[in-house]
């Protein structure tokens, strides 16, 4: 697995946190503060989701998930910016025909996205990836594409997350 190089723990060291906490300290570290809302909120929803889809998958019983890109890179700092996208969606998550998506995502997926082999991971047209070079697996949420869809289009953290994810649902707990 990778290393974190943003927190000063020996490997293997297992950090105990409320959920939204960790939410919070991943943000920042997944994606720039300086982002428009609507591209954290939605990078926050997925981040939540796919660590809540871990901790369902209980693969390992020591711990749910790593703090660095195996499953998803999480540093000690936060910001306001990325505090406020946590707070305004504390709880949401994606679900696809009621079940907590594998909610991938990398910095920047091209045109089109890839197949993530799932019914909600499939290819899909994103013409603001267009010709931009491929930066990670490539499924799921773009998260330069998030931003330009949020800063250029207006779009809303639902709109975006509806765009990545083939037929998921933002679900709001508290309803």
């Amino acid at each position: 697995s990778s290393r974190n190089t943003c927190r000063d723990l020996p490997v293997g060291t297992i950090t105990v946190l409320p959920f939204e906490e960790y939410v919070a300290r991943v943000l920042p570290a997944e994606v720039y503060a300086s982002w428009a809302p609507a591209a954290l909120q939605a990078q926050a929803i997925a981040i939540r989701t796919y660590a809540w889809y871990q901790i369902l998958r209980q693969q390992q019983a020591e711990y749910d998930v790593t703090d660095s890109t195996s499953h998803q890179y999480m540093c000690d700092y936060r910001y306001p910016s990325t505090d406020a996208a946590v707070a305004a969606t504390q709880g949401f998550y994606l679900s696809y025909e009621g079940q907590v998506i594998l909610a991938q995502y990398s910095a920047e997926n091209s045109h089109p996205t890839l197949d993530g082999g799932l019914p909600y991971l499939r290819p899909v047209a994103d013409p603001v990836g267009l010709g931009k070079a491929r930066y990670g697996h490539g499924r799921g949420l773009s998260q330069w594409g998030a931003q330009r869809w949020a800063s250029q289009y207006g779009w809303n953290p639902v709109q975006i997350l509806a765009h990545y994810y083939t037929g998921a649902q933002v679900v709001d707990p508290l309803g």
